[in-house]
């Protein structure tokens, strides 16, 4: 028995006009949990990345906060609680507690 498996290119979807994307990566060996400005809130998982929906309604900038909390697997607790500005077609991403 042979198996045949066809592979089709994949390509990004970028955000259009009046859109943008967020995606906050845990470089962490725990989980935590993300909230962005009330428009999301996830789990993410160790070592891993969550993207938020895509935004709309961006005319040039927008700042959103974004609040980072680590669950019990962490050997210690962090929040993190800071504005990201998401710009107007752009992907923005942030790494917690590696914020840039």
């Amino acid at each position: 028995m042979y198996c045949t498996f066809l592979l089709q290119d994949t390509y990004a979807v970028l955000p259009q006009n009046g859109e943008a994307q967020l995606r906050v990566f845990n470089g962490l060996n725990c989980s935590g949990s993300v909230n962005v400005s009330g428009i999301a809130t996830d789990k993410i998982k160790p070592l891993d990345f969550w993207k938020a929906p895509t935004l709309q309604e961006i005319d040039g900038y927008k700042t959103l906060n974004v609040s980072i909390h680590s669950d019990s697997s962490c050997s210690f607790t962090f929040p993190v609680d800071e504005p990201v500005t998401v710009t107007e077609k752009q992907v923005t991403c942030n790494k917690y507690m590696m914020i840039t």
